[in-house]
């Protein structure tokens, strides 16, 4: 049956959505028919069209970030996921739901530093915290880290309209938050990453260009920045 709707899939006659439907039934789901269901689909689907394009149906029906869901409640993690589908031949669709996965989960965790601030609840040390546990347990790069910081802290203030005002402005705001960035930016290409998302967003919002300088120099006189620069 996985192979006749794959077919069917491929030929264009119907749709993703139908799949949607195995994972209302929980007996289904519970006992790996779904998840098995969903493999033999997958592969037979892939054999007549190839990976990208199925890959950009299940986005399309926004199955791609619910395909976990497919696997009973014991085993859903990445780590079982991951070994059915290399075992039955999608190693490019799991790559495909790898990658789409850090995105999600690098939203999720702006998110959340952003709900944290909001709520004035949260200092720059407790939100070490919180990062930390969304690194290790994603197994994010301190390069990644820095960048979703950067954007996220970057995109909570109303900034002023007059460029003059903006440089200290932003100074300002991040001279609070170097205790977040020193924890995360302690290796030569954490620190490139951010410098450099500096450098494009200050010439991206024109408004920031005489922000640039001062927000290098803030950082650079925290003593922890650049300390590969200092060596070299």
């Amino acid at each position: 049956m996985a192979k006749v709707f794959a077919y069917l899939l491929a030929s264009g006659h119907i749709t993703v959505s139908p799949l949607k439907t195995l994972l209302e039934r929980d007996e289904l789901v519970k006992e790996g028919l779904a998840f098995q269901f969903l493999l033999d689909c997958l592969a037979a689907w892939q054999s007549e069209k190839d990976a990208p394009n199925v890959w950009a149906s299940l986005r399309k029906s926004s199955l791609d970030s619910k395909l976990l869901e497919f696997l009973p409640l014991s085993k859903r993690n990445q780590e079982s996921f991951s070994g059915s589908m290399l075992d039955s031949g999608l190693g490019q669709l799991l790559d495909y739901q790898k990658t789409q996965r850090v995105e999600t989960v690098k939203r999720e965790l702006a998110a959340e530093i952003n709900n944290q601030i909001q709520s004035n609840e949260t200092t720059p040390t407790e939100l070490i915290v919180l990062v930390r546990d969304y690194m290790t347990e994603n197994g994010f790069s301190d390069a990644e880290v820095v960048i979703i910081l950067w954007n996220t802290l970057i995109s909570l203030v109303e900034w002023s309209k007059k460029e003059e005002l903006v440089a200290d402005q932003a100074v300002k705001h991040m001279r609070y938050y170097l205790p977040l960035f020193k924890e995360f930016c302690k290796s030569q290409r954490a620190e490139l990453a951010l410098l450099v998302r500096i450098q494009d967003y200050c010439y991206e919002n024109m408004n920031f260009l005489k922000a640039f300088q001062k927000l290098v120099l803030l950082f650079y006189k925290s003593k922890w920045w650049w300390g590969w620069l200092k060596v070299m």
